[in-house]
């Protein structure tokens, strides 16, 4: 079976294990569910994410600092449009965004326009979030194989083969 998705425990597999990996990027695809803005519930989407995201990626924000955005626990960024969505056209940075199910979030950056991407999501939460909302993710969990993707900066073509292969192990 070939899937896109891995185990949580893989990324810190490669990151331990395996020289040459210059940055390893997890996505957990558990934003999901509703946002109550004092009218009605809005949808939201979106994934758990580093910190490192944008090195790696190249997004841009609009507002806030890519270095920080994603660093604290319950921090999210919003694509322009979501933040339009829940905070009616008004400045969403600072701003609190409860997502049902997930807890209060602080807006720490929105996005600016971003080309075409396999990436779909309206919010981007810090991932140091996961280990607050535990009864529900395992981060160790070698079983779950639905929820997590890891990207890989990788430095040489050494790395590249010798990951391969211990992946094929």
């Amino acid at each position: 079976m070939k899937l896109a998705s891995v185990p949580e425990a893989l990324s810190y597999e490669i990151k331990n294990n395996y020289a040459g990996i210059h940055e390893v990027v997890r996505f957990n695809k558990s934003i999901s569910g509703s946002v109550y803005n004092e009218v009605e519930d809005l949808p939201i989407t979106g994934y758990f994410t580093d910190a490192n995201f944008f090195r790696v990626f190249g997004y841009t924000l609009e507002s806030g600092n890519p270095e920080t955005a994603l660093k604290d626990a319950f921090s999210i960024v919003l694509t322009k449009k979501a933040a339009d969505k829940f905070f009616h056209g008004q400045n969403a940075m600072g701003q609190e965004l409860i997502i049902n199910g997930l807890g209060p979030y602080k807006v720490t950056g929105v996005l600016a326009p971003a080309p075409r991407s396999h990436l779909l999501f309206e919010a981007l939460g810090s991932y140091s979030t996961l280990s607050s909302l535990s009864e529900s993710i395992a981060l160790d969990d070698w079983k779950d194989l639905s929820s997590t993707y890891v990207y890989l900066d990788i430095n040489d073509q050494n790395t590249k083969e010798a990951l391969a292969t211990g992946l094929d192990n």
